[in-house]
């Protein structure tokens, strides 16, 4: 089942992630997110604090608060729900055909601001480090 098949309603998707990957800061214009742990160990920046989550844990991501999130020292898995769920599972599928396939050049700012901006999220961008996970785990 896909997302249009429930109207746009709902979006979920299993994300796997390398250790020390994350995305760069950004808000949603127009959905929630929900983050469910199920392998590792994540730290989440959501409105400037941050939180950590473990295999088990959730948290959410309203709308219009810019977050970002950063795995920890081992590879980890998250399931993400956003509602509304509108085309951000395209959004999924090409920033996946992007990270198999990438540019040979990286893309500029402008372009992922465009690239984001397609799928009503705000690209601000800037990742969370290393260092800000080991802070919000000590």
């Amino acid at each position: 089942m896909r997302t249009p098949d429930l109207g746009g309603r709902l979006c979920i998707v299993l994300a796997d992630h390398a250790p020390w990957e994350g995305p760069p800061l950004y808000t949603h214009r127009d959905c929630d997110e929900w983050f469910f742990v199920t392998k590792g160990e994540f730290v989440y920046e959501v409105g400037g604090k941050l939180y950590r989550v473990v295999q088990g844990g959730s948290l959410v991501a309203p709308q219009k608060i810019p977050h970002r999130y950063i795995n920890g020292p081992t590879p980890g898995t998250l399931f993400i729900g956003l509602t509304p769920g509108g085309g951000l599972e395209e959004f999924f599928e090409e920033v996946a055909r992007r990270r198999r396939n990438p540019s040979p050049t990286p893309p500029t700012r402008e372009e992922l601001v465009a690239l984001y901006a397609r799928y009503n999220v705000d690209y601000i961008g800037g990742r969370l480090t290393e260092d800000d996970f080991k802070k919000a785990t000590t």
